[in-house]
């Protein structure tokens, strides 16, 4: 009367009959019948000549059936009950299945035997017991080992890890199992996974793409009560899984991985190696996915989501840049606004220099999109996918702030002190002071240089019909409490301006002067108040083409036909009547327009070029003496 026993077929074909019912068997079918021990009668019938082997399934051979089970599927295991392979397993891998190999044998019922656990003989109490009766220390040290080694053969061989994550330095593994410990057995029980370098990192990445403090190979316990348990769909119904996470891997290697139960004192065997996983290599952060844009008052806040990943170092800041989402009539390129640091996630920018504001007019509605970049001493991530774009809030009064207007952004954020020491070898310090030059050079190329020169006085133009052109000095006058210009020059609005609208920046000249071309300094342009001279086309036209640069207002100074700035200077128009310059032109071709558009006398631009440096960006400071002279009358063709 065997434990378990497992039967075949070789030749011919035969019967079994037993508790189970009748099974039958032939070598053609390649059929097998497992019995489990509480059968206390078995009898076959076999035609003539046939070939029967039998198998005691004990704790010495169950990882061969296990094995065998696993591997063959054409294998069938007919039984009264439909015993399938996976049900097989499934006894094959209850702990509570009694798979005792005794190392002496002694007469007692099957029923017992096969039973687990065993029912103990009533004992007296140790101090009723004579000294034959105790058992001997030795003995019972003997026993122990003895079933420590029944239990560490019939642990179950595990499938292998599957990889859900590789990190850097960490990995997750999802280990799928069906064995437990015994109940009310409180030794440890759980995972031992191995983890092993198979392919080494590539020399063409760089020495710091590959460091780490981590290991080539290593092992690690993961105690099973610890670690989350799911459901594993894609196993039998009886497995289930546990989430562990490895520590101590390199980045930009292929790994792979094996696992094994440990239970008390004894390991079982190692699964074989899961698939290769391969850990990323240091450097950029990942691509931000998922920033959104709201109008908070007279701007727009960007809230950025960290990223998933942050390149296997600390993200030290987060690179900005906009553009308006009207490509026809505003710059279609992107604008680098500047770089922030990045301390709490999500981050959120309030922007509000350079925007237009929006009207009610839904012709003047503004709308923006935005897109990052984070950055860490390793490299600087790809540009975010647009927003989707925003429009500002609609305001009767507002006024849009330029270069000149703001404190400037500073360059970058890569302090030198926190990360670096943090890094214990001296080699690591060296490999991340190397990468940290070539971020701050890349950086150094997305750094508008423009965007932090200045190119000329700070100016204020536009907001009313009757509002002087203001010219300060320095942001610091500008600053002031009751602060006043400068110098102040009357200036006339255009009819097709923003009513209400003001801009304040810094004074750029246009290059070519009279603005009838696509600008050369296009950049310097971005961001502030451009000063063109009147003639060669239309007012329109200049106005239309320095918006398109990425103007936020434009100063026409009067190439000297006007003495004043009244009809004789623009025809239908007087300023002194709180009239408008241009409303007797068609609406077309200011349809474009949106932002403030003022005349000055050639003597006020003159005056202004004398006494505060206004440069084009490129080729240094306009000459005062180009609106000194009177040009000939009707030269320009003004519409």
């Amino acid at each position: 009367q065997p434990a378990h026993s497992l039967y075949a077929v070789l030749k011919g074909t035969a019967s079994a009959t037993g508790a189970f019912g009748t099974a039958k068997l032939d070598d053609d079918a390649k059929a097998m019948l497992f019995v489990p021990g509480n059968d206390d009668k078995l009898t076959f019938t076999v035609s003539k000549g046939a070939a029967v082997r039998f198998c005691v399934v004990d704790a010495s051979n169950v990882h061969s059936v296990r094995r065998l089970a696993k591997e063959s599927p054409d294998v069938h295991f007919p039984h009264a009950k439909s015993l399938v392979i996976s049900e097989l397993l499934t006894a094959l891998d209850d702990p509570e299945f009694d798979f005792v190999m005794a190392r002496s044998y002694s007469e007692m019922p099957w029923s017992e035997f096969a039973t687990w656990p065993r029912p103990a003989p009533e004992e007296k109490p140790v101090h009723q017991q004579t000294k034959r009766q105790r058992k001997n220390f030795g003995s019972w040290q003997s026993e122990q080992r003895w079933n420590w080694r029944v239990v560490s053969a019939t642990i179950p061989e595990l499938p292998p890890p599957e990889v859900v994550h590789a990190g850097r330095e960490r990995c997750e593994l999802r280990l799928s199992s069906s064995y437990e410990r015994r109940k009310h057995d409180d030794r440890p029980f759980g995972f031992e996974v191995q983890f092993e370098q198979v392919t080494p990192p590539d020399a063409s990445l760089g020495e710091v793409a590959a460091w780490g403090p981590g290991d080539e190979k290593g092992t690690q316990r993961f105690d099973a009560a610890s670690h989350r348990q799911e459901k594993h769909e894609t196993v039998f119904a009886n497995h289930k899984s546990y989430i562990v996470d490895v520590k101590d891997t390199l980045p930009a290697r292929g790994y792979v991985f094996r696992v094994r139960v440990y239970y008390g004192e004894v390991e079982g065997p190692w699964s074989k190696p899961s698939e290769e996983a391969s850990t990323p290599a240091r450097g950029a952060p990942s691509k931000i996915v998922g920033s959104s844009v709201q109008a908070l008052g007279r701007g727009l806040t960007l809230t950025v989501p960290r990223p998933f990943d942050d390149g296997g170092s600390t993200i030290k800041g987060l690179v900005l840049r906009f553009r308006h989402h009207d490509s026809e009539n505003f710059p279609g390129a992107w604008r680098h606004v500047g770089s922030f640091a990045t301390k709490d996630w999500p981050l959120q920018l309030d922007v509000t220099n350079e925007l237009l504001t929006s009207r009610e007019d839904s012709s003047h509605n503004h709308s923006y999109e935005f897109s990052v970049a984070p950055y860490n001493r390793l490299g600087v991530a790809p540009w975010s996918g647009p927003t989707a774009p925003c429009a500002t809030n609609n305001e009767e009064k507002a006024v849009s702030y330029g270069h000149g207007a703001f404190d400037r952004h500073t360059r970058h954020h890569i302090p030198t002190d926190d990360e670096l020491v943090q890094i214990a070898t001296e080699e690591g310090k060296k490999l991340y002071e190397e990468a940290s030059h070539y971020v701050r050079k890349h950086l150094d190329d997305l750094f508008d240089e423009h965007a932090h020169s200045v190119h000329g006085p700070l100016v204020s133009i536009g907001g009313s019909l009757t509002a002087s052109l203001d010219v300060y000095d320095s942001l610091h006058n500008y600053r002031r409490p009751n602060a006043r210009p400068d110098y102040s020059a009357q200036a006339w609005l255009c009819h097709w301006s923003p009513r209400g609208h003001k801009a304040v920046a810094e004074l750029v000249a246009a290059d070519p002067l009279d603005a009838c071309s696509t600008h050369k300094n296009a950049a310097p342009l971005r961001g502030r108040v451009v000063l063109v001279k009147r003639g060669q086309c239309p007012l329109a036209t200049k106005a239309l083409l320095a918006q398109r640069a990425g103007a936020l207002g434009v100063v026409i100074a009067d190439n000297g036909k006007c003495t004043a700035l009244d009809q004789y200077c623009v025809p239908g128009a007087d300023r002194s009547r709180g009239e408008a310059w241009a409303r007797l032109d068609l609406q077309r071709p200011w349809a474009g327009v949106h932002i403030p558009v003022v005349l000055v006398l050639a003597d006020s631009a003159a005056h202004v070029l004398e006494h505060f440096p206004v440069g084009d960006g490129m080729n240094g400071t306009v000459a005062h003496s180009l609106f000194s002279e009177e040009e000939e009358a009707g030269k320009g063709g003004e519409l």
